[in-house]
């Protein structure tokens, strides 16, 4: 969804604003921002900001940025674009998740990938288990 122009024209609005935003965004993107992590890590580099670090553009889903608005009254949040939803993540449900975990010994929801993946795949997990 966001795009290089989204975050080159957020920047000629806020030039004081630090950019954050998902691994998920392509590479352009995040080559032009100042921090690239998961919405935990984008709230914790928020909430360990210094206090002459007032503006943060940020390119997530839109509820990251009500949230930190709530949360940090003394810093200002602007969206990369407007109307960034993360529709796969719309679809979770706490009553899937409730049914899912209910039900992990039937092994319905296994995912398997071969194991050199599977050690690969290890690596974020484990850093972003780090982060939260």
């Amino acid at each position: 969804q966001i795009k290089p122009e989204h975050v080159i024209q957020s920047k000629k609005d806020h030039p004081n604003a630090k950019v954050l935003v998902h691994p998920e965004c392509i590479r352009e993107v995040r080559n032009l921002s100042d921090v690239v992590g998961s919405t935990s890590y984008m709230y914790n580099t928020v909430k360990n900001s210094s206090s002459t670090e007032k503006e943060f553009i940020i390119g997530t889903e839109s509820g990251l940025m009500e949230r930190m608005a709530q949360d940090f009254p003394d810093k200002r949040f602007y969206l990369v674009m407007n109307k960034l939803v993360c529709y796969n993540m719309k679809k979770n449900t706490i009553e899937l998740v409730k049914y899912v975990l209910e039900h992990l010994d039937e092994k319905m929801f296994e995912v398997k990938v071969p194991s050199d993946i599977a050690k690969k795949a290890l690596i974020p997990i484990e850093r972003m288990l780090e982060f939260s």
